[in-house]
């Protein structure tokens, strides 16, 4: 888990870098526009977590495991958590993406 690992326990990356690098890098990486910013008429997805007490769960084999610590998440701009709780409301969408001809993903 990156975020314990290096953030968190051996210090190797900032948590300013770590929060660049779950959103506005990733965003220009995979070329997803409109998002992984803050900006106008960008989609609002926002997360407000409590630095003490987070701890990513999700993992490759079980992806649907949340967050813990997580305050508030607001995703396409409704509230998704808010005081700790899930709301119900279900705001995100999957993304698709097409690969290039010559990427075999």
């Amino acid at each position: 888990e990156l975020y314990r690992t290096y953030v968190v326990d051996r210090r190797v990356i900032s948590f300013g870098d770590f929060v660049r690098r779950s959103t506005s890098a990733s965003a220009d990486m995979f070329k997803l526009t409109g998002r992984g910013y803050l900006r106008p008429g960008y989609f609002a997805d926002v997360l407000i977590l409590d630095r003490a007490r987070y701890r990513p769960r999700a993992t490759y084999v079980d992806p649907k495991q949340l967050s813990e610590g997580v305050r508030t998440l607001i995703v396409n701009g409704k509230v998704e958590v808010d005081g700790y709780r899930m709301t119900g409301v279900a705001a995100g969408r999957a993304l698709l993406r097409t690969p290039k001809a010559y990427c075999p993903a």
